[in-house]
């Protein structure tokens, strides 16, 4: 980071030197700017998939790059990288905590037997990304057969141009060649340009109506461009976005195959070359070679198009990639957006955001012990922990509030600890509550298909996917006598989210919290839970709970029933709670125990000792390659020589190879073609 701040001070001195009679506002601008950098540095994330393709109960092989917001130069500060598989349902089907290995966050996650086939998406972050609400990272993957699904217009030329030009609008530009021409409509001769790339400042400029800015492209750096407006106060009046794609952050590789065609099972060699590498440069880089099974390869995103625009965009584009080799296309993407990883309007008056997430350096496990009965804090209480598969075991002493932490314990998934609590004086008559970890709320998966200009789609149809020694063929709708069953919950046909018995089994969730932490714009707060409403605005009433149909207290903490009790859980979002009457208001949680009969007596005292096994880290596990009809044939998240070899595929066809990256310097790399397999 104080690298990338070196660059913005050598940059400040030639605005200022350039601009002399404003040298005193510039100043203050480029001061306050980096302020705000140092105090709230940020993190953005991307997961490059081995395939783009799978089946249920496939096997999904991926690497998180972790990188600076700002310079895109690879950082390996935080110690975990998260991932979670988002269904078109809208849930999270499963979840992965991806240790950092010598600065590589590399992993899998294995697809749910039952998964329905649809559009997928992989979502990753870090404690310290999951602060910059909006801009989270998505990876597109598709899981099942595809249908036969027409492919969405997309806007021609013509009406992006006319898209992007508005001659009533404050602020506006126009792109003339390598020529963009910045102008402004208000009348004030007092206003000031401000151009930014990630807060990296271009320029600090005066600008009136009689006298625009202009730039070349081929100088900015590649990314989404801000244009502030601003006036003599340093309000900012307007803003305009638009995508600068110049090839500037980016580094070329050139991958010479030993032969241009081969037959069936033949061996194969790549050689990887970057001649642009600079002197001490060094390439961070994974490839994935898919077999000829798989007849959808292509991939409507990359490491450049996710880093360059869609971590910069509030609005979620899949089919990201398209728009970064068409700067129209993008304009008109961009044309009523606004970036808000900082917000300026507050940032140049003084105001600076600060993280709400830290870097996450160590996996610590955090709680209250409160009395049993009123619930009051306990002040130094004796809290020990203890894991036999870990082998570890703590103590500590609670604070005045009642509050403890145990720090380090980072150990791999499925590790259980035991913790038991006494107050002060040695007595058990104590209750242990152990924090649940904040985890970001996600935006619900949206897909939607383009077509090239050329009118491709890149969402086709195939008849049939091939897996291993068999062929993946379409749903079959059974039916039969319906079964009753005395646990589906009174409600659970008209709920908005619902997880069955089943289903619980299948996610091996620990708790109640943490079946809830897989629902979209749900935030939880204690013992309380909040739902984002349509207006994207969190309700501030929070949900009621209710076990068997009985609404519970709200010091009441829904974890204490235990997981094997329950056979349902039901959400109903606010608006559609209205079965609830005025309480559910907030929204609605409800939850069906196996014996239907709760009654808060039926609930046994909570006792000083609790058992958790809160989400570890996954273990190392090396890519195997599936016999008979593989999907992917090689997949290698940490390249460490320039000669890669595997086996072609057993059947003829192309298989798909692509390669991502990010160098030292922060300059991506993103590499696709084809090997040829023939008889």
């Amino acid at each position: 980071m104080d690298t990338v701040i070196k660059r913005i001070l050598f940059a400040a001195l030639l605005m200022v030197v350039a601009f002399s009679a404003k040298a005193q506002d510039e100043q203050t601008i480029i001061n306050r700017i980096i302020s705000q950098l140092r105090m709230f540095p940020q993190e953005k994330t991307y997961t490059h998939t081995d395939a783009a393709d799978y089946a249920p109960g496939d096997r999904i092989w991926l690497k998180v790059y972790v990188v600076n917001s700002l310079s895109h130069e690879p950082v390996s500060e935080s110690l975990y990288a998260y991932v979670e598989l988002i269904s078109p349902q809208e849930t999270v089907e499963a979840r992965a905590k991806l240790l950092c290995r010598d600065g590589i966050y590399a992993g899998y996650i294995d697809i749910p037997e039952t998964a329905e086939k649809g559009h997928y998406s992989v979502h990753s972050y870090t404690d310290l990304s999951s602060n910059a609400t909006d801009y989270d990272s998505y990876t597109h993957v598709f899981i099942g057969r595809k249908g036969n699904t027409k492919g969405k217009k997309s806007q021609s030329k013509e009406d992006v141009s006319n898209a992007v030009a508005d001659d009533n609008a404050p602020l506006r530009y126009a792109r003339n060649g390598n020529r963009i021409t910045i102008s402004t409509t208000l009348p004030d001769n007092a206003l000031t340009l401000l151009v930014h790339c990630r807060a990296y400042p271009i320029a600090i400029s005066p600008i009136s109506a009689d006298h625009p800015v202009v730039m070349s492209s081929d100088s900015l750096p590649e990314g989404v461009i801000s244009m502030l407006l601003l006036d003599r106060r340093l309000n900012v009046k307007a803003e305009r976005l638009m995508l600068s794609v110049n090839g500037s952050e980016q580094c070329p590789l050139t991958v010479i195959a030993d032969k241009a065609r081969y037959s069936p099972n033949d061996s194969v060699t790549l050689t990887l070359k970057a001649p642009a590498l600079h002197e001490g440069e060094s390439a961070d880089i994974s490839i994935s070679v898919t077999g000829t099974t798989l007849s959808h390869r292509h991939r409507p995103s990359s490491i450049v198009s996710s880093l360059l625009l869609a971590t910069d965009m509030k609005q979620r584009v899949d089919a990201n990639g398209l728009f970064t080799t068409d700067t129209r296309r993008a304009d008109m993407l961009l044309a009523n957006e606004q970036w808000t990883r900082y917000d300026f309007g507050r940032l140049l008056h003084g105001h600076y955001a600060k993280p709400k997430y830290e870097c996450e350096t160590t996996n610590t496990i955090n709680g209250r012990v409160k009395a049993l009965f009123r619930r009051r804090p306990i002040p130094e209480a004796k809290v020990d922990l203890i894991s036999p598969q870990a082998g570890c075991l703590a103590s500590t002493t609670a604070d005045m509030e009642g509050r403890f932490s145990f720090p380090g314990m980072d150990h791999p998934e499925g590790t259980q600890y035991v913790m038991h609590a006494l107050d002060a004086n040695g007595k058990g008559r104590v209750e242990i509550v152990i924090d649940n970890k904040k985890r970001p709320a996600f935006h619900a998966p949206h897909y939607e298909e383009y077509e090239d200009m050329e009118g491709e789609s890149y969402v086709i149809d195939n008849d049939t996917l091939m897996y291993l020694d068999g062929i993946m063929l379409e749903n079959v709708e059974v039916t039969g006598k319906q079964r009753k069953t005395g646990n589906n919950g009174a409600f659970a046909s008209v709920s908005d989210y619902s997880f069955n018995e089943s289903k619980i089994e299948q996610l091996g969730v620990t708790s109640i919290y943490e079946l809830l932490y897989r629902i979209p714009s749900l935030r939880i707060e204690g013992n309380k839970c909040y739902i984002r409403t349509a207006s994207s605005i969190y309700t501030n009433r929070p949900a009621i709970i209710a076990v068997d149909g009985n609404i519970i207290p709200d010091e009441f903490s829904v974890d204490v029933i235990p997981m094997h009790d329950v056979a349902r859980v039901d959400v109903f979002k606010p608006g559609s709670s209205v079965l609830w009457g005025v309480e559910g208001g907030g929204g609605v949680i409800s939850v069906t125990t196996k014996k239907g009969n709760y009654r808060m007596s039926n609930v046994k005292e909570p006792v000083n000792q609790v058992k958790i096994a809160p989400l570890g880290f996954q273990p190392p596990s090396d890519f195997f390659s599936m016999s008979g009809r593989r999907k992917t044939l090689y997949w290698n998240p940490n390249i460490t020589t320039d000669q890669i070899r595997l086996s072609a595929s057993d059947t003829p066809g192309d298989c798909h190879v692509v390669i991502e990256g990010v160098t030292s310097e922060g300059r991506l790399i993103h590499k696709e073609f084809d090997i040829k397999v023939e008889y």
